[in-house]
């Protein structure tokens, strides 16, 4: 049987392959266009400001917002205030007419040092309305002491959005990334360190240690980058000396001078200083 399949596999005179090799085209070389940045600095600053019209996204609010979603539930859709689990992993109508789907997990801690609450999952809620409340990720806040500072640290990874969002437009149009907040209040002064990536009202930052100090008037240190519509990210350092105004760059383009808005994060922020 084995010599027949062999026998089977070798072409006859009649139908084997022809020996002279066919002509291949040549393939043409192709120079790719080089990148070009679409945005100038003051593309970046409008472009900053129309991120920032509702604020910065602020992983307390997600906890608020998620909570609140889940408070029209009943005590059998999804069965639970704070979290919902694999019961209704393909979805529940409650009696208010909200609909819940997923897996959550809503995690309170309080040690020695912080006290913390974790809220993460998977999960799809719809009000009547065919608002979507999403998440795919998780969202963190913790307040301890750090350095004989009192501090809150906030972190929001993954993706979220809460469609009927009334007053967020930044959650309403959805937000994903990987980013901290470390709101720091002490003796001397205030700080808000900013670190990560994320994406909100068509605008994506990411900041490189990013620090907004009270005894400067909030002007930021460090770096902020933005990503403009052809991918390019543009960088605007401020340097290591408090500055309202950043160098900006792409590639090896200068873009001179960029001074965008950013004190709706130092508002944002501000309600965390209070209670520290």
């Amino acid at each position: 049987m084995i010599a027949f399949l062999l026998s089977c596999s070798n072409p006859t005179a009649d139908t084997a392959a022809p020996t002279t090799p066919a002509e291949v085209p040549e393939i043409p070389e192709l120079e790719s266009p080089a990148a070009q940045a679409q945005w100038s600095a003051a593309d970046i600053e409008a472009a900053i400001a129309a991120a920032l019209v509702d604020g910065y996204p602020d992983a307390g609010y997600l906890h608020t917002a998620y909570l609140e979603v889940l408070s029209h539930g009943d005590t059998t859709c999804p069965g639970h205030e704070t979290y919902i689990d694999d019961t209704w992993l393909y979805g529940c109508t409650a009696d208010s007419g909200y609909w819940y789907s997923g897996v959550s997990e809503y995690i309170e801690e309080t040690t020695s040092e912080y006290e913390g609450v974790l809220i993460a999952g998977d999960v799809r809620f719809e009000d009547p309305s065919s608002n979507v409340f999403s998440i795919g990720g998780h969202a963190a806040v913790a307040t301890g002491s750090k350095g004989g500072q009192r501090v809150t640290f906030l972190e929001i990874s993954g993706s979220w959005i809460w469609q009927g969002d009334p007053t967020a437009s930044w959650l309403a149009g959805g937000i994903s990334g990987s980013q901290t907040t470390l709101i720091g209040r002490g003796d001397a002064m205030d700080m808000i360190e900013l670190s990560g990536a994320i994406s909100f009202n068509g605008v994506s930052l990411d900041f490189a240690e990013l620090r907004l100090i009270s005894m400067c008037d909030w002007q930021p240190v460090g770096v902020l980058s933005i990503r403009d519509p052809t991918g390019i990210w543009h960088r605007l350092d401020y340097g290591e000396e408090c500055s309202a105004c950043a160098q900006g760059s792409w590639e090896d383009t200068d873009l001179g001078e960029v001074c965008p808005d950013l004190s709706p994060i130092v508002e944002t922020a501000a309600s965390y200083l209070k209670e520290l």
